[in-house]
């Protein structure tokens, strides 16, 4: 049986970066038994930061206005509760953490 793994990427205005996060942490999730889903938490963005995660074919959830790094989080984490998610793991959405780690 395998568990359900939950990746909350929590983003504003990361139009540049966020593609590349997505694309790592796909690439790390590749060998792992358990199953993952990838959800970026677009918060209030101004860019096209939505746009640009949502073609990588990750679940994006968008924030109208911005609610900060925990109103972020939060969101991500009751979508993942809400999803029957077990596992929780956070990456900031600019490249600081990266996923192999």
């Amino acid at each position: 049986m395998k568990e359900k793994l939950i990746i909350i990427v929590p983003a504003c205005n990361e139009e540049r970066t966020i593609a590349l996060v997505i694309k790592k942490t796909k690439k790390v999730l590749e060998d792992l038994y358990l199953k993952t889903s990838i959800v970026v938490i677009d918060d209030g963005s101004t860019d096209q930061t939505f746009e640009v995660a949502k073609r990588e074919g990750v679940t994006v959830l968008r924030h109208i206005i911005n609610l900060g790094y925990w109103g972020a989080l939060q969101t991500g984490m009751l979508y993942g509760y809400h999803t029957g998610a077990e596992y929780f793991i956070t990456l900031d959405a600019d490249g600081q953490h990266l996923p192999e780690e």
